[in-house]
């Protein structure tokens, strides 16, 4: 049986986390090229990181939570959730994190498609 030492799972985990950041880097980068700006994968990995970041601090624990999150980042702006609003919002207890991020890029999709 192949055995890992905590070290070992950690360099791991880094490594996949790094490979996660960059493969939403190029698909934003590649996918949404106008609305993030012209900006490339180069240009996008900070704001993505930093995205990844502040959502795992929120708590968020799914992939579409996550993604939605960071095009909140992305094609809206990186500092989104600091505005008091959205801060209130994700202050609220009694809703899930990743229900909270659901309902706040839903509101925008549908708010944006009948401007």
């Amino acid at each position: 049986m192949l055995e890992f030492t905590a070290t070992q799972l950690d360099e791991i985990e880094a490594n996949v986390f790094e490979r996660y950041k960059r493969d939403l880097a190029v698909y934003f980068g590649q996918k949404y090229s106008k609305a993030a700006s012209g900006q490339d994968e180069t240009r996008l990995l900070p704001v993505v990181s930093r995205a990844v970041a502040a959502g795992r601090q929120l708590g968020l624990k799914t992939t579409d939570s996550m993604t939605r999150y960071v095009a909140l980042a992305v094609l809206v702006n990186e500092h989104f959730a600091e505005l008091p609003e959205i801060g209130r919002f994700f202050d609220f207890s009694g809703i899930d994190p990743d229900l909270k991020v659901h309902i706040l890029s839903e509101a925008l999709i549908e708010r944006l498609g009948g401007a």
